[in-house]
Protein backbone atom coordinates (compact mmCIF):
# COMPACT_ATOMS: atom_id res chain seq x y z
CA UNK A 1 0.00 0.00 0.00
CA UNK A 2 1.11 3.42 -0.89
CA UNK A 3 -0.79 5.57 0.95
CA UNK A 4 -3.24 6.04 3.88
CA UNK A 5 -5.95 6.39 1.43
CA UNK A 6 -4.92 2.71 0.06
CA UNK A 7 -4.77 1.41 3.54
CA UNK A 8 -8.42 2.86 4.25
CA UNK A 9 -9.68 1.19 1.63
CA UNK A 10 -8.27 -2.11 2.17
CA UNK A 11 -9.77 -1.98 5.92
CA UNK A 12 -13.23 -1.00 4.42
CA UNK A 13 -13.62 -3.54 1.84
CA UNK A 14 -11.90 -6.11 4.50
CA UNK A 15 -15.22 -5.60 6.04
CA UNK A 16 -17.34 -6.07 3.25
CA UNK A 17 -18.40 -1.94 3.56
CA UNK A 18 -19.15 0.30 1.28
CA UNK A 19 -18.44 4.14 1.22
CA UNK A 20 -22.06 4.82 2.27
CA UNK A 21 -22.35 2.21 4.89
CA UNK A 22 -19.20 3.75 6.58
CA UNK A 23 -20.49 7.28 5.68
CA UNK A 24 -23.59 6.63 7.68
CA UNK A 25 -21.89 5.13 10.43
CA UNK A 26 -19.72 8.09 10.84
CA UNK A 27 -22.44 10.31 10.48
CA UNK A 28 -20.83 12.17 7.54
CA UNK A 29 -21.08 12.25 3.68
CA UNK A 30 -20.16 9.99 1.21
CA UNK A 31 -18.21 12.00 -0.73
CA UNK A 32 -15.85 12.73 1.99
CA UNK A 33 -14.88 8.96 3.02
CA UNK A 34 -14.34 8.84 -1.01
CA UNK A 35 -12.28 11.77 -0.23
CA UNK A 36 -9.77 10.23 2.67
CA UNK A 37 -9.48 7.09 0.34
CA UNK A 38 -8.41 9.07 -3.23
CA UNK A 39 -6.07 10.97 -0.37
CA UNK A 40 -7.56 14.04 -2.21
CA UNK A 41 -8.07 15.30 1.62
CA UNK A 42 -7.39 13.11 5.53
CA UNK A 43 -9.49 12.97 8.42
CA UNK A 44 -8.44 15.03 11.24
CA UNK A 45 -7.88 13.44 14.22
CA UNK A 46 -11.52 12.98 15.88
CA UNK A 47 -12.60 11.76 12.37
CA UNK A 48 -9.68 9.18 12.37
CA UNK A 49 -10.68 7.91 15.89
CA UNK A 50 -14.52 7.74 14.65
CA UNK A 51 -13.02 5.54 11.62
CA UNK A 52 -10.92 3.30 13.34
CA UNK A 53 -14.17 2.34 15.70
CA UNK A 54 -15.73 1.83 12.25
CA UNK A 55 -13.20 -0.39 10.51
CA UNK A 56 -12.00 -1.84 13.78
CA UNK A 57 -8.65 -1.35 13.92
CA UNK A 58 -6.02 -2.09 16.66
CA UNK A 59 -3.46 0.22 18.18
CA UNK A 60 -0.76 -0.96 16.54
CA UNK A 61 -3.11 -0.53 12.57
CA UNK A 62 -3.79 3.37 14.59
CA UNK A 63 -0.33 3.96 14.98
CA UNK A 64 0.75 3.16 11.41
CA UNK A 65 -1.64 5.18 9.49
CA UNK A 66 -0.46 7.81 11.83
CA UNK A 67 2.81 7.20 10.80
CA UNK A 68 1.53 7.46 6.88
CA UNK A 69 -0.35 10.29 7.46
CA UNK A 70 3.00 12.65 9.06
CA UNK A 71 4.94 11.30 6.18
CA UNK A 72 2.81 12.52 3.22
CA UNK A 73 2.62 15.85 5.07
CA UNK A 74 6.12 16.05 5.13
CA UNK A 75 6.97 14.99 1.65
CA UNK A 76 4.55 16.84 -0.04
Amino acid sequence: MKTAGDWHKVKRLEKNLTLGHVAAKMGIATSLVYAWENDVQQPDNQQLKVLASVLDFDAKDFEKIIKWRERERTSA
